[in-house]
């Protein structure tokens, strides 16, 4: 039997990676059925992500108690938002600087999505294991 807290970081593991397939497979779509260019192919992509990792990790990864709530998708969401910021800018910032990272983006990718994912674990916790707040 493993532990919560190693429960955890494997559900968000698997849900995470499920949602960079997700990710891609409707920027790819859309870019090639819907002929959008990438950057508008990316917007229901991301959409579909984020709710996507919303409703599993707060169902199976932290297993939360608290009902949904329009707070906590924004939370989610502003988290999400701030860490896919940090994570373009450590990316692009290597590739920009490295002659290797610009010939093998990948090299960039890496640490930048550990990085994030590092941070999204710790924020979605807390975001989602939060007790709700009565009045």
């Amino acid at each position: 039997m493993i532990n919560e807290a190693l429960r955890q970081k494997l559900f968000f593991l698997i849900i995470g990676s499920s949602a960079f397939i997700i990710d891609c497979s409707i920027t790819q779509f859309n870019v090639y059925y819907f002929k959008l260019n990438p950057w508008l192919a990316r917007i229901p992509a991301i959409i579909t992500s984020l709710l996507f990792t919303w409703h599993h990790n707060r169902t199976y990864t932290f297993k939360s108690k608290n009902p949904k709530s329009i707070r906590e998708f924004i939370m989610y969401s502003s988290s999400t938002i701030i860490t896919a910021s940090i994570n373009y800018g450590i990316y692009s910032a290597l590739v920009g600087l490295s002659s290797l990272c610009y010939t093998h983006p990948i090299l960039a990718l890496a640490p930048a999505t550990l990085l994030t994912m590092f941070i999204n674990f710790n924020a979605y916790k807390y975001i989602l294991s939060k007790p709700t707040e009565t009045t």
